[in-house]
């Protein structure tokens, strides 16, 4: 275990706690502000003098700085996608640790060992006695299928034998991030995308059944129809769109000599093709605003199946990487909704709500720590941590 995988969340953590901005406890020492924040975004040690003095100023030992309290107990909050996988170390007070981003862990995409492979690393890469892992929520996607969920679940089992742990899809995490929601819709739009109901505790999915029998919707189904949209003008059969060019810049070469290279590419590759759409819609191409409308047009018609059929209270949870409250993606969803929609899109990351879901299903009170917990993902984001 090395210290330099502590000092950086340590000194953060201390410092705060003596109140004091970058800035202040920096002048202190006889370091700049830069110095300081470099040491604690990367883990960088400075010398031992420099070290004591911290410890002096911050009054408290060399161990505190450089270790973990082993002796406390610890929650894991997992989020897992098409694209990539985190991972949240914390306790019960709302007190961050680690966290950690790695690859994808839809089994779907990925398949089950690969899944088991993102896990193990993520978890060996938090430097922790797993034996004091009291509890874990892995929101996944494609673990909404039970026989998923149960094989992740009883690997994590294996590995962190004194935790409470449950595996369910990511769209939890979503509804977990907006603790007072009751009944509603909900939609992830990232690699996949998928909806759902969740009507007194209990989800009902519709779509999402993977790239292969999905029509729409997914940051896979609007790169794949840029490639469409560029295979098709070169064919002379499509109109003239600024993709083409976009798409064969990123391709390395023409779109009819990457066909090899595309056949052969995983879903995130294809997926990647995705913000080329949104940056050749913002530049006013008519065929990337249509390959938008298309899309948002099937994830406003699953919503509007599920509340059709379903008791959502008129409420929508937008979520994903392609849902940021500023998309037009959103934005066009939205709009094909009506006005009589309340749509929520989280300002928080996904896994903040697995945060929540760890420790309610662990028993624990968590009115208190939510805005603790808001509180650290909205400062991380406005320091670009």
């Amino acid at each position: 275990m090395e210290n330099k995988t502590f000092f950086s969340q340590n000194l953060r953590f201390f410092r705060k706690k003596a109140g004091m901005t970058q800035k202040e406890f920096a002048s202190k020492i006889g370091f700049s502000d830069k110095a300081v924040n470099k040491w604690e975004k990367t883990g960088t040690i400075p010398g031992i003098n420099t070290i004591l003095d911290i410890c002096t100023c911050l009054r408290i030992s060399l161990n505190e700085l450089l270790l973990f309290n082993t002796n406390d107990d610890f929650y894991l909050a997992i989020d897992g996608g098409g694209t990539k996988t985190e991972f949240v170390l914390f306790n019960e007070t709302g007190e961050f640790f680690k966290r950690i981003t790695l690859g994808a862990s839809n089994p779907n995409v990925v398949g089950m060992e690969k899944v088991f492979d993102v896990i193990d690393e993520g978890i060996e890469r938090l430097y922790i006695d797993k034996d004091n892992v009291r509890g874990v929520f892995a929101g996944i996607a494609g673990c909404g299928f039970e026989k998923n969920s149960v094989r992740v679940e009883n690997h994590l089992k294996e590995i962190l034998k004194n935790a409470v742990i449950c595996v369910e899809s990511d769209i939890m995490n979503v509804i977990g991030s907006v603790p007072h929601i009751k009944n509603c819709a909900a939609i992830i739009c990232g690699t996949g995308s998928v909806a759902y109901a969740y009507e007194n505790s209990v989800l009902t999915r519709v779509g999402g059944w993977g790239y292969l029998l999905e029509l729409s919707g997914s940051g896979y189904d609007i790169g794949r129809d840029a490639l469409i949209a560029a295979i098709s003008q070169r064919d002379g059969i499509g109109e003239d769109t600024i993709l083409t060019e976009a798409v064969e810049e990123k391709l390395g070469s023409s779109v009819w000599d990457s066909i090899d290279k595309i056949y052969s590419s995983k879903t995130e590759f294809i997926a990647s093709f995705a913000p080329l759409v949104f940056e050749a819609c913002e530049k006013g191409d008519r065929v990337s605003k249509g390959i938008l409308q298309k899309n948002a047009k099937h994830m406003s018609d699953l919503v509007e199946k599920v509340m059709k059929n379903h008791d959502c209270s008129d409420t929508l949870l937008m979520s994903g990487g392609l849902l940021s409250k500023d998309s037009v993606y959103a934005k066009m969803i939205e709009a094909n909704l009506g006005e009589d929609k309340h749509v929520i899109i989280p300002e928080i990351p996904q896994v903040f709500g697995a945060c929540i879901r760890c420790l309610k299903q662990c028993g624990k009170d968590t009115q208190m720590i939510e805005k603790v917990f808001e509180s650290e993902f909205k400062n991380r984001r406005d320091n670009n941590e």
